[in-house]
């Protein structure tokens, strides 16, 4: 899925960024991108990669100057076959990137002072196109969120405290399955939503 670029999605120019997802991959033997910006030169990214070991997260925050800098997490994190959530974010004023898997940090890094590029399309569980093969996840998405400023770790543990069994989901090529409520952690109402962090960017959408 791609949404066109605009400005409310360019996050890149605020104090930081935030951007989270639930996922569900089919498996872990190939890169599965989560969240990418791209109109063909690159941007900001962020996926499973196998390259560190299967089940590492892994962010590429490419500046506007085009130079990339990376964070990435131990592996064996994600697991296939199950929702699990995860989350990226990068605070400019700390020059701090930082990656969370299930509530919990995984990877902190000091990346340096830049203005992330955030300015082309953004692609939801794809990456490309441009200069690397175009990879689509197999799997599913579900609460894919962008926000505007880099999101206190409190923040994370208090909404996947409040996470809640589901009956929407993404499975990329395929329309969304019905009544499938399997997510990790722990079960809610199915009326109840994840608790939603101010500063939401204003156009960021969620799947059906």
């Amino acid at each position: 899925m791609k949404i066109p670029a605009s400005r409310s999605l360019n996050v890149g120019r605020g104090d930081g960024f935030t951007l989270g997802a639930w996922i569900n991959p089919d498996g872990l033997d190939q890169q599965c991108p989560i969240m990418e910006w791209n109109s063909g030169s690159g941007g900001v990214s962020f996926m499973v990669v196998e390259d560190y070991g299967a089940g590492s997260l892994y962010a590429r925050i490419t500046d506007v100057g085009h130079t990339d800098h990376f964070i990435i997490s131990p592996s064996g994190l994600v697991q296939p076959y199950v929702f699990q959530h995860v989350a990226v974010t990068y605070d400019r004023l700390k020059g701090t990137g930082a990656l969370y898997f299930n509530g919990q940090l995984v990877g902190l890094a000091f990346l340096g002072f830049f203005e992330p590029l955030t300015d082309g399309d953004l692609h939801f569980g794809l990456r490309g196109p441009g200069e690397f093969k175009i990879t689509h996840l197999r799997g599913q998405l579900d609460e894919l969120q962008v926000f505007n400023s880099a999101l206190a770790c409190r923040k994370f543990k208090l909404s996947i405290r409040r996470a809640c069994t589901v009956n929407r989901c993404f499975r990329a090529g395929q329309p969304p399955p019905v009544n499938d409520i399997r997510r990790q952690g722990p079960a809610c109402r199915r009326d109840q939503q994840l608790e939603k962090p101010p500063h939401a960017v204003a156009g960021a959408k969620t799947l059906p």
